[in-house]
C-alpha cells in the first residue's frame, strides 16, 4: 500500500488501483486485464479491460496468458 501512495502521489494523471495477483481462475470475481506500462514503473500497469464475471473458459485464458507486473 506505501507503493500505491507513492505512485498515486507521482502520476496525478490516473487513479490507483490495489488489486490481488491471482493464484489461480477464481470463479466469483471479475478480472482485471492488466496493459501498459505506466509512468516509468515496471511493476505498475494500466488497466486494459475489465471483465465483469467472464466465462469460466475465458477466465482460464486471461490467467493462464496474463503478464504480471508484480516481482
Amino acid at each position: 500500500m506505501e507503493r500505491a501512495a507513492d505512485v498515486a502521489e507521482r502520476v496525478v494523471d490516473r487513479l490507483v488501483l490495489a488489486a490481488a495477483v491471482a493464484d489461480r481462475p477464481e470463479v466469483e470475481y471479475g478480472w482485471i486485464q492488466p496493459g501498459e506500462v505506466v509512468g516509468g514503473y515496471e511493476d505498475i500497469r494500466a488497466v486494459s479491460q475489465f471483465h465483469e464475471n467472464p466465462i469460466r473458459l475465458a477466465r482460464r485464458i486471461f490467467f493462464a496468458t496474463a503478464t504480471f507486473g508484480i516481482r
